[in-house]
Order: C-alpha cells, then sequence, then structure tokens
C-alpha cells in the first residue's frame, strides 16, 4: 500500500468513526439547546434541560456545562428536578477535582428529606460518594456506602452494579473467596434474566480473580467468552478495550509476548478513539515491559517516552515513578548505555516511590540500582544497593507471611460466616417447614371437627324439626279433646274453664297451658309469656296428660289422650337424644 493510499485509508477511518459521531451529537445539542431557549414553559423547559444535561453535554468537555445547569437549576419545578440539578452540581465538582466539596455536598444531600423518602436518590448519591473515595482508594469506605447502596436497589442493573463493584473491592483487598462470592451473584443475575451485559461483566471480573491466582488458562477462556459477548455489539466500548488490556496481562504473565503486544495493539486503537490518555500512558508502559523482555531496547524506549510524554501533559504525576523506573532500566540495558541518565531517572523513582509505594516495588528499584552500578563497575554502590535489597525482600518476606496469615484467618471466617449462614438458612427453612406441617396438621383437624359438628348439627336440627311435627300433633290432639269435653257437657268457652278445673283438678298453671296450646301458642312462647323455664313448661304439659287420662273415660278420649301420652313420650326421647348429641359435642 503506498503512502497516500495508506494517508487516506486513515484520514476516511478516522472522518467515519470519529469526526462524524462528534459532529453529529454537537448538531443535536446545539439545536437542542436552541429549542430551549425558545420555549418558555417553566416544567417542558426543564424537561428539555435535562434532557441536553444527561444525554448531549458533561462538564468535561463542554465549557458551557455550568452555565446550562445554572439555567436548570434556577426553575427548581420540582423535587425531581432540583435533584437533576444537584447530581450536575456533584458532576461539576468532580470534574474540576475538587473532591473534598464534591463529598461535603453529597453527605449534605443526603440529610435532605425528600432524598431520604426516596430510595432511588438516595441510591444515586451513594453512588457520587462511593466514586469520591474510588479516587482516593479509601477501600473500607467504599464498603461502607456500598453494603449502604446495596438497601436501596431496586433493578436488577443496580444490584449488578453493587455486586461488581464489591468483588472488585474484596479483589483489591485480596480476599479473592469473597470476591468470587460476588461474581457469582453477579452471574446468577445474568443468567435468571438472561442478560449478555451482565454475563459479560461477570466473566471479566471472574477472569481476573483467576489470573491474581494464577489459574491462567481458565481466566484466558472467560476473557475470551466475555470478549465474544461484546464484540456481538456494533459500538467500540471501553469494556472491549479494558478486556484486551487484561488480556495482553495475563499473556504477559504467562510470558507469551507476541500474543500480549497483538492485544495491546487493540486495546490501544480502542483507546485511542475513546480519547482515554490515562490508559493509553498505561498501555504505553505495558509495551514498553514487553520490549524489555524481548530484549527490542529501542522500541521499548520509544513507548516508555510516549508514556512519559502523555502522564506530564494531563498532569498525572504520581504515576511517573513506573516510567522513570523503567527509562532507567533502558539507559543501561541498551547498546549505547548513559549511566548518569540512568541513574537520574532511577532517583526521580525513588523520590516518587518514598511518597508512595509498596515495599516489594522499592525492592525491585534497589535491584534496578544494584544492576545500573555493576556494570558501571562502582562496587560501593552496587554493594549498598544490593544490601537494602536483601533487607527489603526480608521485609517483603516477612510481609508476604503476615498477609497469608491474614489471609488465612479471613477465608477461616469466611468460611465459618457461610456455615453460619448456610445453618440458618437451614433453621429458617427447618421453623418454615415445621410451620406449614402444624398448619395443615391443624387445618385439617379444624376441618374433621367442623365436618363432625356440622353432621351432629344436622342430626340435632332433624330431630327437632321431628319434635315440633309432634308437639304440633299433639296440640291438635288436645283441642280436639277440648272440643269433645265440650260437647259432651254443652259447655261453652265462659263455662268450660270451670268444669274443667273442676272435673279434672286441674291447677291454675295447667289450665293455663291447656288454653295457650289450644290457641296455638307454642311452648318456645309460653316461656317468654309466663316468664318460666322450659321444664316448668314441659311439667306443666305432663301434668295435664296425667289428669285427663285419669278422669276421661269416653272412648274416644281414651283414644286421644293415649295418643297424646304416646306422642309426649316421642318428644321426651327425642329431647333426651339432643342432649345427648350436645354433650358429645361439648366433649
Amino acid at each position: 500500500m503506498s503512502v497516500s493510499n495508506l494517508f487516506k485509508f486513515f484520514f476516511s477511518t478516522f472522518f467515519l468513526f470519529v469526526w462524524c459521531p462528534i459532529y453529529s451529537q454537537s448538531s443535536e445539542a446545539d439545536s437542542l439547546k436552541s429549542t430551549i431557549n425558545s420555549i418558555n414553559d417553566p416544567t417542558l423547559k426543564s424537561e428539555f434541560l435535562v434532557d441536553l444535561i444527561r444525554n448531549y453535554i458533561d462538564p468535561k468537555n463542554d465549557l458551557d456545562y455550568p452555565v446550562w445547569v445554572q439555567k436548570l437549576c434556577s426553575l427548581n419545578v420540582s423535587n425531581n428536578i432540583r435533584f437533576e440539578c444537584e447530581q450536575a452540581k456533584l458532576k461539576i465538582l468532580y470534574t474540576e477535582e475538587k473532591y473534598d466539596d464534591h463529598l461535603y455536598m453529597a453527605k449534605q444531600l443526603l440529610k435532605n428529606e425528600y432524598i431520604q423518602q426516596d430510595k432511588a436518590k438516595r441510591y444515586s448519591i451513594n453512588n457520587f460518594i462511593i466514586d469520591n473515595f474510588y479516587y482516593k482508594r479509601e477501600e473500607d469506605s467504599i464498603l461502607k456506602y456500598l453494603f449502604q447502596s446495596q438497601k436501596f436497589t431496586s433493578k436488577p442493573s443496580e444490584e449488578v452494579y453493587i455486586y461488581d463493584k464489591l468483588a472488585e473491592m474484596y479483589y483489591i483487598k485480596g480476599d479473592f473467596t469473597t470476591a468470587t462470592h460476588y461474581v457469582d451473584s453477579v452471574l446468577s443475575i445474568a443468567n435468571k434474566f438472561d442478560n449478555s451485559n451482565y454475563k459479560a461483566e461477570g466473566l471479566y471480573r471472574l477472569a481476573k480473580i483467576q489470573r491474581k491466582t494464577k489459574f491462567y488458562d481458565e481466566a484466558l477462556v472467560n476473557y475470551q467468552s466475555s470478549l465474544d459477548i461484546l464484540l456481538k455489539k456494533d459500538s467500540i466500548t471501553r469494556s472491549i478495550g479494558a478486556t484486551y488490556l487484561e488480556m495482553a496481562v495475563l499473556s504477559k504473565q504467562m510470558k507469551n509476548f507476541d500474543n500480549a503486544l497483538n492485544y495491546l495493539t487493540k486495546a490501544f486503537y480502542i483507546y485511542k478513539k475513546l480519547d482515554r490518555q490515562r490508559t493509553l500512558a498505561t498501555i504505553h508502559d505495558e509495551f514498553s515491559v514487553c520490549y524489555i523482555r524481548l530484549k527490542d531496547y529501542e522500541t521499548s524506549f520509544f513507548h516508555v517516552n510516549q508514556a512519559i510524554k502523555i502522564k506530564n501533559e494531563i498532569n498525572i504525576k504520581s504515576d511517573l515513578k513506573y516510567s522513570y523506573s523503567r527509562l532507567g532500566r533502558l539507559y543501561y540495558l541498551k547498546k549505547e548505555k548513559d549511566f548518569d541518565k540512568a541513574i537520574h531517572y532511577l532517583n526521580l523513582s525513588k523520590e516518587l516511590y518514598e511518597l508512595k509505594g509498596s515495599v516489594e516495588q522499592k525492592m525491585y528499584l534497589e535491584l534496578y540500582f544494584f544492576n545500573a552500578y555493576q556494570l558501571q563497575k562502582n562496587t560501593n554502590q552496587a554493594t549498598k544497593h544490593f544490601n537494602q535489597f536483601i533487607k527489603l525482600k526480608d521485609s517483603l518476606n516477612k510481609s508476604i507471611n503476615r498477609k497469608a496469615i491474614a489471609e488465612s484467618e479471613v477465608k477461616y471466617k469466611t468460611l465459618e460466616k457461610e456455615k453460619e449462614i448456610q445453618s440458618n438458612k437451614l433453621l429458617i427453612a427447618t421453623k418454615q417447614r415445621n410451620f406449614l406441617i402444624s398448619v395443615s396438621i391443624g387445618s385439617f383437624i379444624l376441618l374433621l371437627l367442623g365436618l363432625m359438628y356440622f353432621k351432629k348439627r344436622k342430626k340435632e336440627n332433624q330431630l327437632q324439626n321431628i319434635i315440633e311435627h309432634v308437639k304440633q300433633l299433639s296440640n291438635k290432639i288436645l283441642y280436639q279433646e277440648e272440643e269433645a269435653i265440650k260437647r259432651k257437657n254443652n259447655l261453652d268457652s265462659t263455662t268450660f274453664s270451670k268444669h274443667l278445673t273442676k272435673e279434672y283438678n286441674l291447677t291454675k298453671a295447667t289450665y293455663e297451658y291447656w288454653d295457650r296450646q289450644a290457641f296455638g301458642i307454642t311452648e318456645k312462647e309460653m316461656e317468654t309469656l309466663f316468664d318460666i323455664s322450659k321444664s316448668s313448661v314441659q311439667s306443666r304439659r305432663k301434668e295435664l296428660y296425667k289428669r285427663l287420662s285419669a278422669k276421661t273415660s269416653t272412648e274416644e278420649y281414651d283414644r286421644h289422650s293415649s295418643v297424646s301420652l304416646y306422642l309426649e313420650e316421642i318428644v321426651d326421647f327425642m329431647n333426651a337424644k339432643i342432649q345427648s348429641l350436645q354433650s358429645d359435642s361439648e366433649e
């Protein structure tokens, strides 16, 4: 391919994939801004402003972002608009690297009543605080707010975000067992909702843990699975770049430097397109390491200088220590050695490591000093740095042993905690099962008792109906007896009572019973009418039948009274049967 054709290819690629999307989004943003300026209705205007601030402009790339935020804040038409305004202000503070002000504002917002009453708003503000602590690398504070945010999640995406961050934090702390537990939670949600994005995220995080724990083959498989899911989408995302970068680091650890360079190249072009300068500096550093291992010092020298250039441009001086130490090594490794520059850059790196650096990093830096002075044949300085190297190595070994003991304790506590959780779950499940069994047995017993009660009540009602029928028949016979006596003795209603009382020796109470029965008044009504008990009414009935039977000699009355007495015996039997059934029911 000629130089001109190559130039045309790169220009067309840049125009198609970089300039066109940026220009298109910029045009949409300008159009939306014009629309907003022409709207007078505050509510409608606030909705358009929210859309602009959320989707078209950001505080990092748009200088007029604070102006539009101020316009939104001036409307203040509802709590939701007010909340959008507060979030935009937090983004501005974070972009301006005013991290203390950002944290103070976020914590103050959590005290507002309208935010406290809304889980989604509390979740959102908590995430701003988490981002703040991410920058400060305060793992314990991050964990604290992650666990708080976990209470406010309402969507699967929010749960995945929390679990993924928890996995990352425990990964950083070196607790890979707990980190894997949270990754499993992410993958569980991914399978439940059949979500490829969640699955890609979970596999990526799992592969990182496997790489750290030296399960390299498994890690490579999971990285590739995650990448396959991401590449099915049309857009080029940071996740794809991050996966390529991780695969490069893994290949480097597996000493497969050709593969590492291939993955780094792919990651480089993605982050170049996304304009992620800090990550581009990291990729240049990784290129430099690979080329040192391949002993291509000139190419390594180019990449490390590129890394230093980017870090100075974006003012991340703290990361320069890695590049300076590598540059110092290259000056004594390459063919045209320059020991003065090598020592100079190693000293620059040492100054930064003294401010913030691990024992292991400082140990390797002393080894680089030793190698430089040894090649320079400066025995005294070489010996001095070698002794320092041995001292730091011993310290590191002790630290590693302590860390191993601490990790063992953490693993033991984690296992004990998991056992306790499983035991509690089993206990809860057992209680629930026992409760269900108890409820089932209780329900069955109640149903059985209900059926028995219903059956007995049915019998009682049937017997009661028979009794009422018998009593009606008895009353009818009694009425017929009265009419027979009146005809025989030629009595009217006035003289009948005197004759009846005298002839049959009836008491007043017994006669009253006769008289009321003749008029069709029931025994139940007599209880109320005379204010007497049921047994008293029954006693009067029996007394009446007894006297009528003893005094009457006519055939007709003998027949009637005999039937009456027989019916009375039936009534007594039925009442006894009902009382027996009621006694059984009570038992």
